[in-house]
């Protein structure tokens, strides 16, 4: 019971940063700068699919909602970042060490997938021709891919070793310790 109440303490934790970071910045996410991919990524690799799904869901739409940007696109980057999170998940239940390089090519394979599905439902809802949809995202992939693999590179390791510590009340009773002293 200990344990359940520190990885929800975590959870809520990762879903209220990560989805106020994207709120922030979303103006610069039009350009392909995003967290989302890092915060999805680490979250259901450490917590399973179920989670992964939940936390890319609720990501979307909590900051789409703050911002005031909320349309059909809510919903397809929605359950695009949730598959993301399902498929993490899933990997994340077979294997729990990953390195740099393996978080970072994770991120790349997952934001083309992510690309690829926003890309296809967004041409949808507006008449856009596939062909055309697919020439004039070529540029924001490529930021959008290098953003996310960086990002992975260099803060995956950190988020994920945080909510590790989070989860495990031993771990966080000495994480306390070492913040705020022994009482």
């Amino acid at each position: 019971m200990e344990k359940l109440r520190f990885r929800n303490l975590a959870s809520s934790w990762l879903v209220g940063i990560s989805a106020s970071t994207k709120a922030a910045i979303n103006y610069f996410a039009h350009l392909g700068v995003d967290p989302v991919m890092l915060f999805v990524l680490s979250g259901a690799l450490v917590y399973g699919p179920v989670y992964g799904f939940f936390l890319g869901v609720s990501i979307m739409v909590i900051a789409d909602f703050l911002v005031g940007l909320v349309g059909l696109w809510t919903v397809y980057t929605a359950l695009a970042f949730g598959l993301v999170g399902v498929l993490a998940g899933v990997i994340g239940m077979f294997k729990k060490q990953f390195k740099r390089i393996e978080l970072a090519g994770m991120a790349f394979v997952f934001t083309l997938l992510f690309d690829a599905i926003a890309m296809t439902a967004f041409a949808w809802q507006f008449g856009i021709p596939l062909a055309a949809a697919t020439v004039s995202q070529v540029p924001v992939t490529i930021i959008h891919l290098t953003c996310n693999t960086l990002l992975a590179f260099v803060f995956a390791p950190s988020v994920i070793r945080a909510l590790n510590e989070i989860s495990d009340p031993r771990a966080s009773q000495s994480f306390r310790e070492r913040v705020f002293g022994k009482r």
